[in-house]
């Protein structure tokens, strides 16, 4: 390969969108690749997907034997941690990925995902090895020396900043509308919030997340909410949601 490079532009050249979709390498490229490189060697493909394949299976009950590549998601440490004894080398693809989300728990839950491999690589005496791109990266050092401390303080003194849980509050609004139906009813939808909380600029911020998700879905933002009474404005914003559509308060993921 030529391993030519080139930035991301500001605006797609196609069509003048900022939204751009990063997607990640994807496990039957991996796979794809993996069996290329080594022919003579078993190799599965585990994820939500593929749980229930025979072979996937027969792998999991101990069914088979000799040496095996098991490339999956983060289902694996979470779901089938008693399988790592039997790994000799416990590899971590495109580290960088999870934080290239935009989310502000993409830290967090990169850390939970590295955390979980590295004790079960220790707890079973595997090699573990992380591909970044950023090794000098404080994350990765932190990692690496096992210091949550100071993950904790940075990553908490970031969301003191932009005004993240728990410095402040958000909620996201999962809209129930077909497709092509949807961009309009969200902006209806926005325009009655902000005419329901005017006067409440300073405290309340909404934006439309449709950066290639399956759902497109409002967020809103409080800077001051305490955490045991929902307040007037959220109350307000409440009454002009149509009754079959979602909200999920601080989610685990944008």
């Amino acid at each position: 390969t030529c391993t030519a490079s080139s930035e991301v532009p500001v605006r797609c050249p196609s069509c003048s969108s900022v939204r751009f979709a990063y997607p990640g390498m994807g496990l039957e490229k991996i796979a794809e690749q993996a069996r290329a490189l080594f022919p003579s060697v078993r190799c599965l493909e585990i994820s939500s997907d593929t749980i229930d394949s025979e072979d996937v299976q027969a792998y999991l009950n101990g069914k088979l034997h000799g040496p095996t590549l098991a490339i999956g998601t983060s289902l694996l440490p979470h779901e089938y941690g008693s399988l790592f004894k039997k790994f000799g080398a416990i590899g971590i693809l495109a580290a960088d990925a999870i934080p290239a989300q935009l989310n502000f728990r993409a830290h967090e839950h990169q850390w939970q995902v590295l955390a979980a491999l590295s004790m079960l690589a220790a707890k079973h005496g595997s090699h573990l090895v992380i591909q970044t791109f950023t090794p000098e990266s404080e994350f990765i050092q932190d990692i690496i020396s096992d210091n949550f401390s100071n993950f904790a303080t940075r990553t908490l003194a970031e969301r003191k900043r932009f005004g993240w849980p728990p410095f402040g509050r958000c909620i996201v609004i999962l809209p129930k509308k077909e497709k092509a139906d949807r961009q309009t009813t969200l902006n209806s939808v926005v325009q009655k919030i902000k005419i329901e909380l005017a006067g409440e600029e300073n405290n309340i911020t909404i934006h439309i997340l449709d950066r290639g998700m399956p759902r497109e879905r409002i967020l809103v933002r409080f800077a001051s909410w305490s955490f045991t009474d929902i307040p007037p404005a959220a109350k307000k914003m409440f009454s002009v949601l149509p009754s079959e559509w979602l909200v999920d308060s601080d989610p685990l993921s944008l």
